[in-house]
């Protein structure tokens, strides 16, 4: 009866022993990886090329009167920022065309007024003629005040 439990005995010990290296060798397997600290350093790279940028957004200036320029404060291959004054022209064109358009502006709607008044108090029996010149003054009007 001894021998009896000596066979599984000795089987189950060889069987822990197989499954012991087993999980040994599959243990080996699964690291076998290097292990390092990470570390923070600068990195240094130096590219050298030849050849011409080109610039991905260029500016097409445009200026509110034609006239004489009287300021260029860049010339080519400068950098310029946002903002930054590059050029100007003559504004004495534009003050003269901007105190010509108040005038007419003024005129205009002292002619305005003048056409209203003839035609106050006559909102139900106004006639188509009046009507008409009313409409064209005050639309003349507005239409230099747009200006």
């Amino acid at each position: 009866m001894k021998r009896r439990w000596f066979r599984p005995i000795i089987l189950l010990i060889i069987l822990f022993v197989a499954l012991y290296y087993y999980r040994k060798q599959n243990a080996l397997m699964v690291n076998n990886f290097d292990v390092s600290t990470a570390t923070f350093k600068e990195v240094e790279d130096i590219i050298k090329a030849d050849g011409t940028i080109v610039s991905q957004n260029q500016v097409t200036l445009n200026f509110i009167m034609p006239g004489k320029l009287t300021y260029l404060g860049v010339k080519k291959g400068d950098s310029v920022t946002k903002y930054e004054r590059l050029a100007s022209v003559d504004a004495k064109e534009l003050e003269t065309a901007l105190t010509a358009s108040y005038y007419q502006y003024i005129a205009l709607e002292a002619k305005a007024k003048e056409v209203e008044d003839s035609v106050k108090n006559h909102d139900k029996d106004e006639s188509f003629t009046q009507a008409t010149a009313r409409k064209s003054a005050q639309t003349a009007r507005d239409m230099a005040y747009d200006a």
